[in-house]
């Protein structure tokens, strides 16, 4: 684990000194590359995930349940009641703690879909349930297309077009498709390795 928070950290200091390194069209080419990823991560996944611990994931019920409470209830008012006081401590001291512009930043991440692919590869690396990351994720990611745009609506007043059928066929293509095909694959090899 500690490794994976000595990447994380040393990212976040690349990106905050070599910010032109990631943008939309530079040399990493993230718009590009960043899907593929994820992919691939979930991909890897269906590698690794036995059929018995996939579908216990799918039938815990509850577990599922207070993951999404916890990214589109709890979060969502977490991040309000830490604007609100900060907003009131400011206007009542009269000083800036933290400008606007982060403010309204922490009400948009508190309305934002649970992590798709970092989820999963904390909990691998963790050593925890990542058929349960998996179901996890994806649940929230689905839920997320519904979910989310009602709460940055109530956050911050701004509205946006976006289509819920595209963003369901892209995060099918990203999430669920590769998945499917990792876990084909390890049942393809397995089989010829049987028949061998």
């Amino acid at each position: 684990m500690k490794g994976i928070n000595v990447g994380i950290l040393s990212a976040i200091v690349a990106a905050q000194l070599l910010p032109w390194i990631g943008v939309k069209g530079g040399p990493l080419h993230p718009e590009i590359f960043g899907p593929l990823l994820v992919a691939l991560i979930f991909f890897a996944s269906g590698l690794k995930v036995q059929a018995d611990q996939f579908l216990a994931s799918c039938r815990n019920v509850p577990v599922t349940f207070a993951v999404a409470a916890f990214h589109f209830a709890f979060s969502p008012a977490a991040c309000f009641v830490a604007v609100f006081l900060t907003r009131s401590v400011q206007s009542t001291l009269g000083v800036t703690l933290l400008n606007e512009d982060i403010l309204r930043g922490l009400l948009v991440l508190g309305c934002l879909p649970p992590p798709v692919s970092s989820a999963v590869i904390v909990t691998s690396v963790a050593g925890g349930n990542t058929a349960l990351s998996i179901i996890n994720s994806t649940v929230g990611s689905f839920a997320g297309i519904f979910l989310t745009p009602v709460l940055l609506i109530s956050a911050t007043g701004h509205t946006a077009d976006l289509s819920a059928t595209a963003l369901s066929m892209k995060l099918g293509v990203t999430i669920v498709v590769p998945l499917l095909l990792g876990y084909v694959s390890k049942l393809s090899i397995s089989h010829l390795f049987l028949r061998s």
